[in-house]
């Protein structure tokens, strides 16, 4: 805050999950997702609002393009990551007379930590995930990063679109219902990888 004048942007990135079918879900496991995917961005939001003051400033929230074709084995995750885009719309239009951008990314599959941490990596899932998506690989961070840029810059340029949710190329193809396949892989990879139920942040 000293050395660069005050804050203008906010990106809303800390994250967790784990994957398994209903009966695997736990309120301990609930609150954890919970806490960090959807209150965490509610209660860092207003705390930057505070610090933007009368310049405005943006706020971009990291999501996922699973809400958009939700698998099996995923209700727990995709419910707290659906919070992102309710928030983002709401926020938009709160804010919006404060000169505040609100927007989110959802990526698809991306290589992380916590993907490696799940075991995701090198396995069939992984395989059926990039077989879904129009650049036939896993997303990398590096691919989210310019679109992160992007959101600013549009600020910075007096942009007059103030929300929007924004799917990252590599994201999974959003055409038609989860296939079989998916289900099928899921089950797999949630009995190969037991770490799915527990697994570290992504």
């Amino acid at each position: 805050m000293r050395e660069f004048g005050g804050l203008d942007v906010l990106v809303n990135n800390a994250g967790v999950y784990s994957f398994g079918p209903l009966e695997s879900v736990t309120e301990a496991e609930s609150h954890r997702q919970y806490n960090t995917n959807a209150l965490g961005t509610l209660l860092a939001t207003p705390e930057a609002v505070k610090l933007f003051g009368e310049k405005g400033g943006s706020i971009i929230s990291i999501g996922t393009a699973g809400t958009q074709n939700p698998g099996p084995a995923m209700v727990l995750y995709l419910s707290t990551k659906s919070s992102i885009d309710i928030i983002t719309r709401v926020l938009a239009k709160e804010l919006g007379p404060k000169k505040i951008r609100v927007n989110s990314i959802n990526p698809g599959g991306t290589e992380t930590e916590g993907a490696h941490a799940l075991g995701v990596m090198g396995s069939e899932f992984e395989k059926h995930l990039i077989s879904q998506t129009p650049l036939g690989r896993f997303g990398r961070p590096e691919d989210i990063a310019p679109v992160t840029v992007s959101c600013r810059l549009k600020r910075r340029a007096g942009s007059q679109a103030r929300s929007s949710s924004l799917q990252v190329a590599c994201a999974r193809n959003s055409k038609g219902p989860p296939s079989s396949g998916l289900r099928e892989e899921t089950k797999k990879t949630t009995t190969r990888f037991p770490e799915l139920l527990t697994s570290s942040p992504p």
